[in-house]
């Protein structure tokens, strides 16, 4: 999971390696709930909760509109 999933997208926003990066730089919420509540399980639960109660005005990530692959074509128009 950490190869496949973690690492590509800790290494896209972080340019870090999932393997040496701290839970405290990378979620820092997630951090803050796993070391006051009962388990991390408990605490990302929470965290959801929250969240669901204050959604977002905007996604956390953000792509180009009907896909990266129309990129190449846009700037070779340009």
């Amino acid at each position: 999971v950490v190869d496949r999933l973690v690492e590509p997208l800790l290494g896209g926003v972080y340019a870090g390696d999932a393997y040496r990066i701290s839970m405290r730089a990378a979620v820092p919420v997630l951090y803050e709930a796993a070391r006051h509540g009962s388990s991390l399980l408990a605490g990302v639960r929470a965290v959801q909760e929250q969240a669901a109660a204050q959604p977002c005005a905007s996604p956390v990530f953000m792509g180009v509109e009907g896909g990266v692959g129309r990129l190449p074509l846009a700037v070779a128009d340009a």
